[in-house]
């Protein structure tokens, strides 16, 4: 008892209180679709059906809701797991509400209960993901600066509370798998970067990196890449078989997406660009950081970059980026306005998806009435102001170039 009174009185203490009020504000307050239909799906494990892609394949023609599940089957496994265990704390309408997708389905009048029980566990990977960015530094005003941009970036908020995936958790488990890495534990960073692919794919990205930085000895590094892709390995082995598996989950998505952005060749043949400035950046980092563990982040954070520079990406897979991003901040406050024209633009180019849930639609909890409200898109095109394309295209190219800009300062050595 006494610890927790002198841990609500430190700079901790405080801060977290804090964050935790805005949190506790926002989690029943914002709403978007994906929540709901990841545990519609996630519903059915307690059903005792495990291979939730041949399922939904089989009976999409009776089924309320009938897009695929496109993630991992761990991640089916682990958050089926912990809805069963939330269930009491969920009451006894909540399936009914899960299986609710006609025009009545915002107005339940209990959706503010079950979006802030939804939201526990992205909370505390959240809060956990605010103390071990502390990890990454020894002096006490980074640790402190670093636990303040986490919990109190609107980026952050908007991504974790708003969007509502749970790409926090492979996240954190990247954040963790470089930690480890920093702290000599090789072999155990590269098996916690392998979990979080079994979850996500993209940190498959990433090994190759973690693999040349984190060890310069050849046995280490052939260690930390098998350790790396056994988890994944594992995790899809019994659905390979399963075309539905394949068709959802390794053919769609992150893969796809990479690939787009080319130069023609002629001939069919394209020059894949996200190919070839990763493998630009893997020879770099062979050649003039070998095995220089505190380049980690740095690469890390270029790769996502790319990513988000040279495809058309999912809102939420900013909170990829956003652990890296504030270390680099910290270590680096020259890029305080780069990083903020970043996410200005990210924003810019979000908000104007045609999709009325990634801005006012995630109010209608407290409003049904902001489920017509148009989206950005939708005013421009429809009153012929101006090609809406034409200005995400523009916000997508200042994305880029502040992108790169970002890369290449975090990526030079300190002079």
């Amino acid at each position: 008892m006494e610890r927790m009174k002198k841990f609500l009185k430190s700079f901790y203490g405080q801060v977290l209180l804090m964050a935790l009020f805005i949190r506790f504000l926002l989690m029943p307050f914002l709403f978007h679709p994906d929540i709901k239909s990841h545990h519609f799906h996630f519903y059915f494990l307690s059903q005792r059906v495990f291979n939730i892609y041949q399922y939904l394949a089989g009976n999409i023609q009776s089924l309320p809701y009938t897009d695929t599940f496109n993630y991992p089957p761990l991640v089916y496994f682990l958050f089926g797991s912990i809805q069963i265990l939330l269930r009491p704390f969920l009451g006894s309408g909540f399936v009914n509400w899960i299986f609710d997708w006609g025009p009545e389905r915002i107005f339940n009048p209990r959706i503010f209960h079950y979006l802030f029980v939804l939201k526990i566990p992205y909370l505390i990977l959240d809060i956990v993901t605010a103390f071990v960015l502390t990890q990454f530094f020894k002096e006490k005003k980074q640790k402190q600066r670093v636990f303040l941009f986490w919990l109190f970036n609107p980026v952050v908020l908007y991504a974790i509370y708003g969007l509502s995936h749970f790409d926090i958790l492979p996240s954190l488990l990247v954040l963790l798998a470089v930690l480890l890495v920093l702290r000599d534990r090789k072999k155990l960073g590269g098996l916690t970067l392998g979990v979080a692919a079994a979850f996500k794919t993209y940190p498959l990205l990433l090994l190759p990196f973690l693999v040349i930085l984190g060890s310069k000895k050849t046995r280490e590094r052939l260690m930390i890449f098998i350790l790396g892709i056994i988890p994944y390995v594992i995790s899809i082995l019994p659905f390979l078989n399963s075309m539905a598996f394949r068709q959802s989950v390794l053919f769609s998505g992150l893969s796809q997406r990479l690939f787009l952005a080319s130069i023609p060749l002629g001939f069919g043949e394209n020059l894949i660009i996200f190919m070839t400035a990763l493998t630009f950046l893997f020879f770099l980092a062979f050649h003039h950081f070998s095995s220089e563990r505190e380049r980690i982040i740095p690469f890390f954070l270029a790769i996502f970059l790319l990513v988000f520079s040279l495809s058309h990406f999912h809102p939420q897979w900013i909170i990829w980026i956003l652990p890296p991003l504030t270390i680099i901040l910290v270590k680096k406050p020259s890029l305080l306005f780069p990083q903020l024209v970043f996410y200005f633009a990210f924003l810019g180019v979000v908000f104007l998806f045609n999709d009325r849930a990634q801005l006012f639609g995630l109010l209608v909890p407290v409003n049904p009435s902001f489920l017509g409200v148009p989206s950005f898109f939708e005013l421009l095109r429809d009153r012929k102001i101006i090609d809406p394309f034409l200005i995400q295209s523009l916000g997508h190219s200042v994305l880029a170039g502040a992108a790169f800009w970002i890369g290449w300062q975090s990526l030079k050595k300190n002079e």
